[in-house]
């Protein structure tokens, strides 16, 4: 089971594309249980906490969420998280220029 990232304009179109970025539940619980994220707000970034709820990032919001994974970046000492962030960071800037916005599934 993965934590597949998708961007895309339609949300149909999300769903027949293959991820851009897919997250193991080990990755991803990792991620959250960073104590970079644990003692900070970080609403946007949050939303994809709970592995097994979608979640849309429209991209007019890319830039808030943004600035959140830079702050994230900053503050993760964790190699792998912090070069998961980064990865982040490169698809979520590529959508904001793209027009794209962001889908998140667990399949």
């Amino acid at each position: 089971m993965a934590y597949d990232i998708h961007l895309a304009k339609k949300k149909s179109d999300a769903i027949k594309s293959n991820p851009n970025i897919s997250l193991s539940e080990e990755i991803h619980k990792a991620i959250f249980n960073n104590q970079a994220i644990v003692t900070r707000k970080f609403p946007m970034f949050k939303s994809m906490e709970d592995f097994y709820r979608d979640t849309t990032y429209f991209n007019s919001s890319l830039e808030n969420l943004h600035t959140e994974l830079l702050e994230i970046e900053n503050a993760t000492s964790n190699d792998e998280c912090h070069d998961l962030i980064k990865n982040l960071i490169s698809l979520f800037v590529k959508a904001k220029n793209e027009n794209f916005n962001i889908y998140c599934f667990c399949d």
